[in-house]
């Protein structure tokens, strides 16, 4: 058994090499040629702790993938990632276990580029400024993932904690060469495109605080019991979801908004990446995403082979 590390991950793969990798996970997933059954999800030990089980299978990869996060929101606080976990790989015509792969990575780079997909086919072509809710990695990747696709020039950073936001958008403007500034309610309505990664139990704003024509991508919510957006502006929005089926049983912002109607209310980016249809620009947009194995099995095949790894 092979281990691969979050230094060999990104020696791998980066971002824009993710991007065209999702692309091909996302229109699999959509046009089933994937096997990708429903995730587990268990509560357990200290308040608020997670467990995540999920499962890919393709015939065509010949690769099954098996990945376990726990999801501490208080880790933070003690200097410990919020996400952990561990990602196995194996040859699916023996069931052989061949490689761990570093989980927090391929869902860090999975994720975002997922988003810059999502980005890409909805934000205004002259999109210039972002706000971003969260500080964590995810956070930051979102950053990255809109810089691939627009010339993103100023960011605003909103976070529960005021330090960490002063430290953050230090660190991140020393990084992008962008001005990052703490944003307050009336920065909102500037924003061209909006991202949201916490672990949001209310929405993080009104729907009045946001412009007409924003495009919004919401990564952090992924349970019935939490939410980052308002019910309102989901309801006059054109929302993109990764994995329909997934949504309409775990993002608690688009249960409220459609009830048992979810997936009849939303479109599988998967499907809009083949055939793109003209947004309404005076609406909302949307990408909802909890996130499915499809994209770590995709994520994972494209790492063995940049390493030279699959046989």
């Amino acid at each position: 058994m092979v281990s691969l590390s979050e230094k060999d991950v990104f020696s791998a793969i980066d971002l824009r090499g993710m991007i065209p990798v999702m692309a091909a996970a996302l229109k699999a997933y959509s046009s089933e040629r994937v096997w990708v059954p429903e995730r587990v999800r268990v509560q357990y030990g200290p308040p608020e702790t997670t467990l995540l089980l999920m499962t890919a299978s393709s015939e065509a990869l010949n690769l099954t993938i098996v990945k376990c996060l726990t999801l501490l929101p208080a880790n933070p606080q003690k200097g410990i990632a919020a996400i952990q976990g561990e990602l196995t790989a194996y040859i699916r015509e023996t069931g052989t276990p061949t490689h761990h792969v570093n989980a927090e990575a391929v869902t860090l780079l999975r994720t975002a580029a997922c988003c810059a997909l999502a980005t890409d086919l909805r934000a205004a072509k002259n999109a210039e400024t972002i706000a971003i809710f969260g500080t964590g990695p995810q956070a930051c990747a979102q950053l990255m993932a809109a810089r691939e696709v627009r010339a993103i020039k100023k960011a605003l950073l909103y976070s529960r904690s005021i330090e960490r936001a002063v430290e953050t958008a230090a660190v991140w403007s020393a990084m992008f060469k962008i001005p990052v500034i703490i944003g307050i309610k009336e920065d909102l309505r500037y924003a061209d495109v909006i991202c949201t990664a916490t672990d949001a139990k209310y929405p993080l704003f009104d729907t009045a605080d946001v412009k007409e024509g924003v495009h919004i991508n919401a990564i952090g919510s992924y349970s019935p019991s939490m939410r980052e957006l308002p019910v309102d502006l989901i309801r006059n929005s054109d929302v993109l979801v990764d994995a329909a089926r997934f949504c309409a049983s775990g993002a608690g912002e688009l249960i409220d908004a459609f009830g048992t109607q979810v997936e009849e209310n939303v479109q599988e980016i998967g499907r809009e990446l083949d055939e793109p249809h003209r947004r309404n620009e005076k609406r909302y947009s949307v990408f909802k995403s909890v996130g499915n194995a499809s994209q770590d099995l995709y994520a994972v095949d494209a790492i063995l082979k940049r390493l030279d790894l699959r046989h």
